[in-house]
């Protein structure tokens, strides 16, 4: 059953996607502080990159993707998107617990930002939430929260954002599969509609006409 922001959600009655998704943003994103005078923003590229990367680890129980064009600097492109965490997100913003920038590339083109709204989460993070979460957006190799860019793969032409470690001296790169695209095979029969015949006139006759 697909969730979203038909239903009124509390902090109370939210999912535990509902929970990895904010889980995800608070990683990456934050308040300013006193001594951190801005804002911290997530860019909501890498968020559905997230997002996809953790349906295929199974962390999101009610999440699936399908193909949906994204307009990105180099053109518009098919992304594995999910449309259950993009209602999620809505709900989260309904319950104040993030907040939603709109910003403007190099290239004119408008994107979100989300942020969480405390340093702290409003609601209890199963722990096992949690340790999935921070598997996924770390470096497997140093611990550093991993970052996203576009690097088009010259031997891939559907390889197009690389998931890498932000530290330096650390090597660890891969591709996301977002922008693979899965065949979906069809199986058609032909369609006979039922028209009377005629009198003297059988079906095989009608068929050859």
């Amino acid at each position: 059953m697909m969730k979203g922001s038909k239903k009124a959600w509390t902090l109370e009655t939210i999912t535990d996607d509902h929970k990895a998704l904010y889980y995800i943003i608070s990683r990456f994103s934050s308040p300013s502080r006193e001594a951190q005078k801005v804002d911290i923003w997530l860019k909501e590229l890498p968020l559905r990159v997230f997002v996809f990367e953790g349906i295929v680890d199974k962390i999101f129980v009610h999440y699936d993707y399908s193909p949906a064009s994204v307009e990105l600097p180099d053109g518009r492109r098919y992304l594995n998107i999910s449309q259950e965490a993009e209602d999620d997100i809505a709900d989260l913003r309904e319950l104040g617990v993030i907040s939603c920038l709109k910003l403007s590339t190099t290239t004119y083109i408008t994107v979100n930002a989300y942020r969480v709204n405390q340093h702290e989460p409003p609601f209890a993070i199963p722990e096992g939430t949690k340790a999935a979460i921070d598997k996924l957006v770390r470096c497997p190799s140093c611990g550093t929260l991993l970052d996203t860019d576009l690097v088009p793969d010259p031997d891939d032409e559907e390889n197009l954002i690389l998931i890498h470690c932000k530290k330096e001296g650390c090597d660890f790169k891969r591709y996301s599969a977002i922008t693979k695209i899965e065949d979906v095979s069809y199986e058609t029969s032909p369609y006979l509609p039922d028209i009377p015949f005629y009198k003297g006139q059988d079906e095989h006759e009608w068929r050859e006409e």
